[in-house]
């Protein structure tokens, strides 16, 4: 594979033998060409050792005519050598010896033909070495950068499948217990997944596509929409997303919309784009399948024209040299939906339509310590007509509903990095206020929200030392045209959250076990009516009148050891009730939790919980009480095997004596992983495992005289092997 330097040749041939030897060169047959590619793939120690001490040669003056580039991975590269080199040549791109396709047409200049294999893709070097009595010394070295093979600059992709077999292998139930849906079965399934990455000339494309099916067809993706009807093997979701110079698209199962009143976040599967169309300035649009989709059909989502979802944006930028700083947004919503449900919600829709127009401020100061957020949307709405749904007669008419509705926040930075209380320890102290009003009958297809609404939350956030604290008070009231024969309710509720890090504080140099992380929230929150509708209009009694004051205290502590964890929770809450008639419905329930874990070594790992409940009804003087345990291992022997189990136990009473129930649970799992030879690839990695679950429940009322004992049992076995 050595080449020697024509002109230093030890003599000269006949004019006609140097002809026919150029086009030799020039022409290798590919046979030849075929042998030294393969050849120039294998490892060499000598090769790799003689590239990593030419890493850092010099450039010697070379220069590439190839430019600075990216390059065909079949693309001639010449070099213009800046001195005469004396004796053996060797290039290499990479660590690829092409020492084979170089030719020398004329004094210093050097030519690798195109390689029967292609040049590797990617950023790499071009560096040519000389080789004189077994040493090696670096002549050049040039940046080099090759396309792939479909043209771009960087590729990336990483397909994925998986195939399953699980089973139901034996089962059994006493007499009481309800048969099981299925009985024993077999079942088949499997997922695929195919992800990539594309660069060239700047821009970039992002693609995902992911697909699964079953041989049970009641597991099919789109049963619920489909029915028997529904493909076992279908397309979950995709996305392709592109990106160059600010320009933006995407298609698939995307979300748009960026204002709360009239499209927020409207997922399902469409395209979308975004343009920058000067400095400060940005439009983006949007058009959406009415409702979430999934499956091979209707690939863009947009077959349906008057079940789609349309929105547009303009964003301008009033401070351009400080993005964020003063930003308004004009957003447009079309929308047309007719009566079918996504494919996984299991109702049935009306046909609607609905148009708006929002607005949105977002504002900040240079600091970022003032922020303000402000939306105004306008809507028209209107249940249309659907003759499907209409069962004799011509469908009334109805009539538009255009309605207002805004939204306010603003958040101020009192304190930031504060040294009032440590020098050590800054403080953080934030101001937060919220008002919301939405209209009667108000409603936006694009966003979910409650009409007919006023609200406002106002709260204080500190920071301190790790520590976080947070007082929140939220007023709500609806009815807001104050119609008599409706009711109106007005909602009050304070909330204090602390967060204070324990471990932390206590530890001189690191965390101090003992010491718990603890988590407390109290809440108080009072409905009651602000009217009282006429009995004979509204249909609402004294009684129905809402009138309660409920408040909630919550404490969370987690301690973490090096081996160790351990968690408790406690949960308490009262209700009373103050409705006239009703002042003794007054209930109130206690709960503890706790839950612990230890690590055995590296492979074995202990686990338990304990809960205590109590709930107590003042009006029937009776106070029901729960208990549960569960204990639970899991051991790995080896990288291959994983056993797993786990028991529970539950306890019920009342203290009236009246209702006893008790049951008790058990799991069990095993699995092993292991490869399955394939011929031509690796080895398919694949693991099996065998499930056993039982349950028994038992349920004693003596005041029906009644007692029931319901067990289950099943045996489960599966196999899942990744193919690539």
């Amino acid at each position: 594979m050595a080449m020697h330097d024509d002109a230093h040749g030890p003599r000269a041939r006949p004019r006609g033998a140097r002809r026919h030897d150029a086009k030799a060169a020039r022409r290798p047959d590919a046979p030849s060409l075929a042998l030294a590619s393969t050849l120039a793939l294998l490892p060499c120690a000598a090769v790799a050792q003689a590239v990593a001490d030419g890493a850092a040669g010099p450039a010697g003056g070379a220069v590439a005519e190839y430019g600075e580039g990216w390059v065909a991975p079949d693309q001639r590269l010449a070099v213009r050598l800046g001195a005469p080199v004396g004796g053996t040549l060797r290039v290499f791109v990479g660590t690829l010896d092409v020492s084979a396709f170089v030719r020398r047409p004329e004094p210093g200049l050097l030519v690798v033909e195109p390689l029967v294999l292609p040049l590797p893709a990617g950023e790499t070097e071009l560096r040519i070495f000389a080789v004189q009595e077994r040493r090696w010394h670096p002549v050049a070295r040039l940046p080099l950068k090759v396309l792939t093979a479909g043209g771009f600059e960087k590729a990336s992709t990483e397909p994925r499948l998986s195939l399953e077999v699980k089973s139901r292998a034996a089962e059994g139930r006493s007499a009481d217990a309800p048969p099981s849906e299925r009985g024993r079965y077999l079942d088949l399934g499997g997922k695929a997944s195919l992800s990539g990455r594309l660069e060239r000339g700047g821009g970039s494309a992002e693609f995902a596509f992911n697909a699964g099916g079953t041989s049970y067809r009641r597991e099919a993706l789109r049963y619920g929409d489909l029915g028997p009807r529904a493909p076992k093997i279908d397309l979950n979701d995709y996305r392709i997303d592109w990106a160059r110079d600010g320009y933006a698209a995407s298609l698939g199962h995307l979300s748009y919309g960026n204002h709360p009143l009239l499209l927020d976040g409207f997922a399902s599967r469409g395209l979308s784009a975004s343009v920058p169309v000067t400095r400060g300035v940005d439009v983006s649009v949007s058009a959406l399948n009415g409702t979430a989709i999934a499956g091979s059909d209707n690939l863009l989502g947009l077959d349906e024209p008057d079940h789609r979802v349309l929105g547009a944006t303009l964003g301008l930028e009033l401070l351009p040299d400080r993005p964020g700083g003063l930003r308004i947004e004009l957003s447009l919503l079309h929308a047309s939906v007719q009566a079918q449900a996504g494919f996984d919600a299991g109702e049935v829709p009306d046909a609607q339509r609905s148009r708006g127009l929002g607005v949105r401020l977002l504002a900040k100061d240079s600091a970022g310590r003032l922020r303000v957020d402000l939306a105004l949307a306008r809507s028209t709405y209107r249940n249309t007509a659907d003759p499907q749904l209409e069962v004799a007669g011509a469908p009334a008419p109805m009539p538009d509903q255009t309605r207002n509705g805004y939204i306010g926040e603003l958040a101020y930075d009192l304190l930031a990095d504060s040294p009032a209380f440590s020098a050590k320890h800054p403080l953080k102290l934030s101001l937060q206020w919220r008002r919301e009003q939405i209209a009667p009958l108000y409603r936006s297809l694009g966003a979910s929200l409650s009409s007919d609404r006023l609200s406002d939350r106002v709260g204080i956030v500190a920071a301190i030392a790790g520590a976080q604290f947070a007082l929140q008070h939220h007023r709500r009231e609806d009815n807001l045209d104050r119609v008599a024969t409706l009711l109106k309710t007005g909602d009050r509720s304070w909330e204090l959250r602390a967060s204070l890090p324990l471990p932390a504080w206590m530890g001189s140099e690191k965390p101090e076990a003992a010491w718990p992380a603890l988590n407390l929230t109290r809440r108080w929150h009072t409905q009651r009516a602000l009217n009282a509708p006429p009995v004979e209009q509204s249909g609402f009694a004294a009684t129905h009148l809402p009138d309660q004051a409920n408040a909630s205290f919550e404490l969370g502590a987690n301690w973490t050891g090096p081996t160790w964890s351990a968690a408790y929770a406690l949960a308490h809450a009262d209700q009373d009730n103050r409705q006239p008639g009703r002042e003794r419905a007054d209930t109130s329930s206690l709960t503890h939790q706790l839950s612990a874990t230890r690590q055995l070594g590296e492979r074995l790992a202990l686990n338990a919980g304990l809960s205590l409940a109590r709930q107590h009804s003042r009006e029937q003087g009776s106070t029901q009480r729960t208990r549960s345990l569960m204990l639970g291992a899991d051991w790995r022997p080896d990288e291959r095997w994983t056993l797993g189990a786990s028991a529970n136990l539950q306890r019920g009473h009342d203290s009236l004596g009246t209702l006893r129930s008790d049951g008790w649970g058990l799991q069990g799992q095993v699995a092993r992983s292991f490869e399955i030879p394939w011929i031509g690839s690796k080895p398919l990695p694949a693991q099996v495992f065998v499930r056993y679950g039982t349950v028994t429940a038992r349920e004693r009322n003596s005041v029906f005289g009644s007692s029931s004992t319901i067990r289950q049992w099943g045996l489960d076995a599966g196999l899942s092997i990744t193919v690539f």
